[in-house]
C-alpha cells in the first residue's frame, strides 16, 4: 500500500512537471508569435515612413527646381528690362516688349546701381572748399594744391620704431611764403586722418593750410584713385598742383608742376627753388595752365 501511494504521488508530480513544461512552451510560442506580430507591424510602419519620406523628398526636389527656374526667368526678365531702361529714353513707347512690374523694378535697380557707383567712386563731397566771398575791390588768391608723401614729406617704416616722417628741407619756409600768396591745400593719397595729423604738426594754428584732404576725396576710375580738381570748387585756371608725378591728376595734367620725388635727402632744395616761380604765378593775371606749359613746369 505504501508503494502504490508513493507511485501515485510520483505520477502526479511528473504530470505536473509535464503540464508546467507544456505551459512554458505555450508561453514561449505565444511570445514568439507576439514578437513576430510586432516586428511585422514595425516593418510595415518603417516601409510606410520610408515611402512618405521619399514622397516628401521628391516634392521638395520639385519645389526647389521650380524656384530655381522661376528665379532664373525673373532675373532674365529683370536684366532685359534693365537694358531697356538704359537704352531707351521712353522704354514704354520705344521698346518692343515690356512688363509693367518689371519696368518699375528695373528702374529702381538702375537708380540703386547709379547711387552705389557714386558712393564708391566719387568724393564724399561735391565742394571740398567753401564758396568764396566776392567782395568789391578784393581779389581772391589762387589755390595751391600740394601732394603730401614724396612731395612735402618722406615716410618710411623702421623695425621697432614704426613709421618715421622726414620733412623736406625748407618746408616750413615754403608753407609760410605760399600761405601769403595762395589758398594752400594739402591733398594726399593716404587717409584723411593721418594727413590731418601731419598737417597739424606743420601748421599747429591752422592758419596756413586751409584744406586737408585724402583718398576719401578722390575719384575711383578703372581701379585707380584720381584727384579731380574740379571738386575743389575753384576755377581750374586758378589752381596750381605740385607733385612728383602727374598720374594722380590724370584729368588736369596742365595744372601740374612736377618736382623730383623726396626720398629723405637732407640736402634737397627743390621746394626752396620752386618758391620764385610759384610767387610769379600767384601775381600773374594769366591762366596758370598756360603759364605752367610755357615755362615747362609739367615736364
Amino acid at each position: 500500500r505504501q508503494f502504490s501511494t508513493s507511485n501515485k504521488k510520483k505520477r502526479e508530480t511528473d504530470s505536473e512537471k509535464v503540464q508546467e513544461e507544456d505551459n512554458e512552451k505555450d508561453k514561449q510560442t505565444d511570445d514568439k508569435e507576439e514578437k513576430k506580430g510586432k516586428g511585422e507591424e514595425e516593418g510595415e510602419e518603417q516601409e510606410q515612413d520610408q515611402a512618405e519620406f521619399k514622397t516628401y523628398r521628391r516634392l521638395i526636389f520639385l519645389m526647389g527646381k521650380a524656384i530655381k527656374y522661376t528665379s532664373w526667368a525673373a532675373l532674365a526678365l529683370l536684366g532685359y528690362h534693365l537694358a531697356i531702361v538704359r537704352k531707351y529714353k521712353k522704354p514704354e513707347e520705344e521698346a518692343p516688349f515690356v512688363i509693367g512690374p518689371f519696368m518699375e523694378a528695373a528702374g529702381a535697380c538702375d537708380f540703386f546701381i547709379k547711387d552705389m557707383k557714386i558712393l564708391f567712386t566719387m568724393p564724399g563731397m561735391t565742394k571740398m572748399l567753401p564758396d568764396r566771398m566776392n567782395m568789391p575791390g578784393y581779389m581772391n588768391p589762387k589755390t595751391l594744391v600740394i601732394n603730401l608723401n614724396g612731395t612735402l614729406v618722406h615716410q618710411e617704416y623702421k623695425l621697432g620704431v614704426g613709421s618715421e616722417i622726414f620733412k623736406r628741407p625748407g618746408l616750413s619756409t615754403f608753407i609760410q611764403r605760399m600761405s601769403r600768396n595762395y589758398e594752400v591745400v594739402v591733398f594726399g593719397m593716404g587717409e584723411s586722418g593721418s594727413i590731418n595729423e601731419i598737417c597739424m604738426a606743420l601748421d599747429p594754428n591752422g592758419q596756413m593750410i586751409v584744406g586737408r584732404f585724402g583718398r576719401e576725396n578722390t575719384v575711383l576710375k578703372n581701379g585707380k584713385y584720381i584727384k579731380d580738381l574740379t571738386y575743389l570748387n575753384r576755377p581750374l585756371k586758378e589752381i596750381v598742383y605740385v607733385d612728383y608725378s602727374d598720374d594722380a591728376v590724370e584729368f588736369h595734367k596742365a595744372n601740374c608742376i612736377l618736382i623730383p620725388k623726396f626720398d629723405g635727402d637732407s640736402g634737397d632744395r627743390d621746394l626752396i627753388d620752386l618758391i620764385p616761380f610759384l610767387e610769379y604765378l600767384a601775381r600773374s593775371p594769366n591762366d596758370v595752365r598756360s603759364e605752367i606749359i610755357k615755362h615747362g613746369g609739367n615736364q
